[in-house]
């Protein structure tokens, strides 16, 4: 007759002790870092797409590429234009904008490239510089980091350097 209680003691301290010690990290829990990160398109950048490829907004499709954890891509395209905007909302946003700003100056400098030098742009974000030779804006509020890449377009360099400046300057920016 003991066995029995001792097994019923058993399963109930299971019962108890398992709910109780699942959430150990001492705060609410958070959702995955994916779901955080599933939600990078955005209609007023669309707009902006459009805007900048002189097209109605309903001409520019918008769907989401690529969702790993913390990481979400967003996939701008319309007539004769492509941009892709990466949110990534993995930890350290501002540390790993400065590596990388960094690491392709250096590239730049070592292969004797310095157009492709990274440039600063004052006014995004927390920090903000644009990589001509892969045509892409490169900014952080602090929390994410976003990478607004013109993929494909007719447009003149420095229209395409105001694209990707306005495209990022909205992800950046507080929500409304």
């Amino acid at each position: 007759m003991l066995r029995p209680v001792a097994r019923r003691i058993a399963v109930l301290a299971a019962v108890i002790v398992a709910p109780a010690t699942a959430g150990c990290g001492g705060g609410p829990e958070r959702p995955p870092s994916h779901a955080r990160a599933s939600g990078p398109c955005r209609a007023v950048v669309r707009a902006t797409v459009a805007r900048a490829g002189a097209s109605a907004a309903a001409a520019v499709r918008m769907r989401t590429a690529d969702i790993s954890p913390g990481q979400a891509t967003c996939v701008y395209e319309g007539r004769g234009l492509r941009v892709d905007v990466r949110v990534d909302t993995n930890p350290q946003a501002a540390v790993r904008f400065s590596r990388a700003v960094v690491e392709r100056d250096q590239v730049a400098l070592w292969t004797r490239r310095r157009r492709r030098a990274p440039r600063l742009v004052q006014g995004v974000g927390q920090g903000a510089d644009w990589f001509p030779g892969e045509r892409e804006m490169l900014t952080t509020d602090g929390r994410k980091l976003v990478s607004v890449i013109v993929v494909r377009s007719a447009l003149a360099p420095r229209a395409r350097f105001r694209l990707g400046r306005a495209v990022a300057g909205l992800m950046v920016a507080p929500a409304r």
